[in-house]
């Protein structure tokens, strides 16, 4: 899964803790984090598959991106 598809947040990645952590919401996602993610594009052409990460209920941002 590609970090560009985490669309919730602003990603950076701590390469001395190996997370990518999120700026506003300081979520974090850690290699071996399992997550629910739903299939956003099929290429069988590339043999490639993008997905999406699904956030659990409740957890969603309210959408409004530019703010600082």
């Amino acid at each position: 899964m590609h970090v560009s598809s985490l669309k919730d947040d602003w990603y950076e990645y701590r390469s001395r803790q190996n997370r990518l952590v999120g700026r506003k919401n300081r979520r974090t996602y850690m290699l071996g984090d399992q997550v629910d993610v739903q299939i956003q594009n099929v290429d069988a052409l590339r043999h490639q598959i993008d997905l999406a990460v699904l956030l659990p209920e409740g957890d969603e941002e309210s959408g409004e991106d530019g703010e600082d």
